[in-house]
């Protein structure tokens, strides 16, 4: 899961001087610079972009079905990958609820800095669809490693809680290598966010057996995060006044929204009607 991060300024273009070309130069420049520099061929862009992720993908499930067949004698069904109206239904809730409490901390973060989003006036459909299908696939790898087959077996091998805890701590120790390490306090706030964060996908998936819940929640954070408020509404880089409301907001970001997730986890566990889940000893 991608970290907020304070937006950088644009470095300024560089001032240089452009000297009067003739035909002749002009031509020699583009025959250089078209060797260098030669385009995508879009067959090559349709497979980086496309066909190898959704490859990877199916290698995951593949890998999956082995762990599950030959370890605990399941299928793929153990991931609650079957889309039934109960698990779609509950996953379209999480989405909803995460992109309700995103939308509300964005847009009340803006009103309180006085930086209000506006569509952007340069917005094209294409990079808004590529950035939708980039956290398609980032968020599917991720729940297949973090809440697939591994959490599974682990929930039959050890119990629920140990389960979860170690689900959480490997997924706050990964995004050492997909964030970055800086200082010891910048490195311990980015494992406890996304370790928080990671605690609570992990938990949607033991409490609802099905894999659909932690993807929906998972894919609306970033979503609405990096897509919604990113490419479709941006605002200019406002200076923040106070250093304590900047903390307050960010606890409110990165500790309040998992909390609610939890609790939402949990009046669901508490209310449910269903047949007995998939996972037992939540």
């Amino acid at each position: 899961m991608p970290e907020k991060h304070p937006k950088m300024p644009k470095k300024a273009p560089r001032n240089t001087r452009n000297t009067p070309k003739t035909p002749e130069k002009h031509r020699e420049t583009a025959q250089k610079s078209s060797k260098n520099h030669p385009k995508k061929h879009p067959k090559n862009h349709l497979q980086f972009a496309y066909i190898y992720p959704m490859i990877g993908i199916l290698i995951e499930l593949l890998l999956s079905w082995i762990l599950l067949h030959f370890l605990e004698h399941q299928s793929l069904e153990a991931l609650g990958l079957r889309p039934t109206t109960k698990r779609l239904k509950i996953a379209a809730a999480g989405f909803l609820l995460t992109a309700a409490y995103i939308i509300g901390y964005t847009l009340g973060e803006a009103a309180i800095f006085h930086d209000p989003y506006h569509k952007d006036p340069a917005f094209a459909s294409q990079p808004f669809l590529n950035s939708m299908w980039h956290f398609f696939k980032s968020v599917a790898f991720e729940e297949l490693i973090f809440r697939g087959a591994l959490l599974y077996i682990l929930v039959k091998r050890i119990g629920a809680v140990k389960a979860v805890l170690i689900s959480a701590a490997a997924f706050g120790i990964y995004h050492f290598f997909t964030v970055g390490i800086g200082t010891p306090l910048q490195t311990t706030l980015l494992f406890l966010t996304t370790g928080l964060m990671g605690y609570a996908f992990a938990r949607a998936y033991v409490v609802t057996g099905s894999i659909w819940v932690p993807f929906a929640i998972h894919y609306a954070l970033n979503f609405i995060t990096y897509t919604l408020f990113g490419i479709l509404f941006i605002h200019p880089a406002a200076a923040h006044p106070s250093t304590v409301i900047v903390l307050l907001l960010l606890a409110i970001h990165n500790f309040g929204y998992p909390l609610v997730i939890l609790w939402w986890l949990s009046y669901i566990k508490a209310n449910q009607k269903a047949p007995k889940l998939v996972i037992s000893g939540t």
